[in-house]
């Protein structure tokens, strides 16, 4: 909501100094791009929170007496 707000009056001042040189149209768009771009810059949104693999989620294969046996046609790395 800021960033429209932003927007706006970017807007608006672009149009006035805009109808001061006789170019209202190109005022108003040239406010807008700029007020958009500095509301996207002070309060756009939160980029994500990466986090990588970690040892927990490390699935590899075993041998456990009593498992299944693995039925492969072809080439295939198996456990043991």
């Amino acid at each position: 909501m800021a960033v429209l707000a932003l927007a706006a009056g970017g807007a608006a001042l672009g149009g006035a100094i805009g109808g001061a040189l006789g170019a209202a149209s190109l005022g108003v768009s040239v406010g807008w791009a700029l007020g958009g771009l500095a509301g996207t810059m002070l309060f756009g949104p939160k980029p994500p929170a990466i986090t990588g693999p970690r040892l927990g989620d490390l699935a590899v294969q075993t041998s456990t007496y009593g498992a299944a046996i693995p039925l492969v046609f072809g080439t295939a790395r198996v456990a043991g």
